[in-house]
């Protein structure tokens, strides 16, 4: 089967719609898993299985019916989150519940994805280029009270990231933090471009090493550096 194959974790109508179809202009076999199933997504895909990632042990029956009908996915994306708001004021108020839950879909079933990611990226052949990229915001940075858990997800989405980007470095397995921004460096909030998006991600597979895992963008430029973070890699004593 092809090696051509990308797994989109989380589709909606904007960056995950972007995503679909510009994979399969570039002629990659799409799959995709999301909460809901557009029609015009699923029209436009291979592979399509619904799944909200509240539970992190159904990520792996992803990859599997994606292995079985188009091959071993050498791009994967988790775009996918959820958010439980905090009260801004007493932000200690928001519920257990909802930190576990936030964790559970934002952290913890993106690190089942990286698991199976990585398990198929060593059956591939050594040429063949394996990208994982994870949809991030500046909140691995800067904190906003509201968004309490959404933040210590993300901020220990980061943290994986650039562990992995580590670790595989030798085996080329390349591994990106996303981060669209506005041109000055704030956040992009929810003004959020799925064309520019889907540009910059398109432009990072095709990169034969790894760039900086917290690779921040702004549409119609590209990446930008906006010196937020240390990203390379000092050994432990």
């Amino acid at each position: 089967m092809s090696s051509k194959v990308v797994l989109i974790l989380g589709a909606g109508k904007n960056v995950g719609k972007s995503l679909i179809q510009k994979f399969g202009s570039d002629g990659y076999k799409v799959a995709f898993a999301s909460r809901t199933l557009y029609p015009e997504l699923v029209s436009a895909a291979a592979v399509s299985v619904q799944n909200d990632f509240t539970n992190p042990s159904t990520i792996k029956s992803i990859f599997e019916k994606v292995r079985s009908e188009v091959g071993i996915p050498n791009i994967v994306i988790f775009n996918h989150y959820t958010i439980t708001y905090a009260p801004e004021e007493n932000p200690v108020l928001l519920p257990i519940s909802g930190l576990e839950n936030d964790l559970a879909v934002n952290v913890t079933s993106f690190y089942a994805a990286a698991q199976e990611a990585v398990a198929g990226f060593d059956e591939l052949p050594k040429e063949t280029n394996k990208v994982f990229i994870f949809t991030g915001n500046k909140l691995n940075v800067q904190a906003f009270p509201v968004f309490l858990s959404f933040g210590a997800a993300k901020s220990a989405s980061a943290h994986l990231i650039n562990s992995l980007s580590i670790a595989y470095k030798q085996k080329e397995y390349k591994f990106y933090y996303t981060d669209e921004r506005k041109a000055n460096g704030d956040a992009i909030a929810y003004d959020i471009s799925g064309d520019a998006a889907a540009e910059f991600y398109h432009e990072l597979v095709q990169k034969k090493e790894q760039g900086p895992w917290l690779a921040t963008f702004v549409k119609g430029i590209g990446y930008v550096d906006f010196h937020e973070m240390k990203t390379e890699f000092t050994p432990l004593l």
